[in-house]
């Protein structure tokens, strides 16, 4: 298959990994995750759009899938939505040698990483960010994290992803109201 990452970049923390940048390149996640078994975790506003392809690409390569969708917005990031998503990983059989994948925007991408950082005290995590702001913010640094009723990520673990792949093919879903709060992220992030 040929690649359709037009460029990598490499996260200098310990142990680094790459962040892969490109058109169409969800259908090459499948070839870089290395676990037999990945608990894909995304929301109900992306799992119409990229679940299936994801997953399909992924079983061809012999991978056992388990797909988890939770409701969009900042009340998934949730310890309810946290032990929910341990219990059935663990119901579903999912071991120390599984992986988390995270489908969505920032909020997928936080919880999805505590998950990660949660299960069998750590298995590996891989970011597919859908949104500006998860491309800009959520999927670099290693920071995960839940909600508490006192307050947002009041919760949570830096837990780095192995891998992360930015399909700039998504953002064409985006609501335009989303794309302006992640390019003023991109333009803050540029200031600093």
């Amino acid at each position: 298959m040929a690649s359709n990452i037009a460029a990598t970049v490499e996260v200098g923390v310990h142990p680094p990994y790459p962040v892969r940048i490109g058109g169409g390149i969800l259908s090459q996640v499948a070839e870089s995750v290395e676990a037999r078994s990945v608990a894909l975790i995304s929301d109900t506003n992306v799992a119409p759009l990229y679940t299936e392809q994801v997953a399909r690409n992924l079983e061809e390569c012999g991978k056992r899938v388990k797909r988890y969708v939770v409701p969009p917005g900042e009340a998934s990031k949730s310890i309810s939505t946290l032990g929910q998503l341990l219990s059935e990983m663990a119901k579903d059989g999912l071991t120390r040698q599984s992986a988390v994948l995270a489908l969505g925007g920032g909020i997928v991408s936080d919880l999805a990483g505590f998950v990660a950082a949660s299960f069998m005290r750590g298995v590996d995590f891989y970011i597919c960010p859908t949104s500006l702001l998860a491309m800009v913010d959520a999927s670099v640094g290693g920071k995960t994290g839940i909600n508490l009723p006192e307050g947002k990520n009041l919760v949570g673990a830096f837990w780095q992803p192995k891998e992360v792949f930015m399909d700039v093919e998504t953002l064409r879903t985006l609501p335009e109201r989303e794309f302006k709060q992640g390019a003023v992220e991109l333009f803050k992030h540029g200031l600093l």
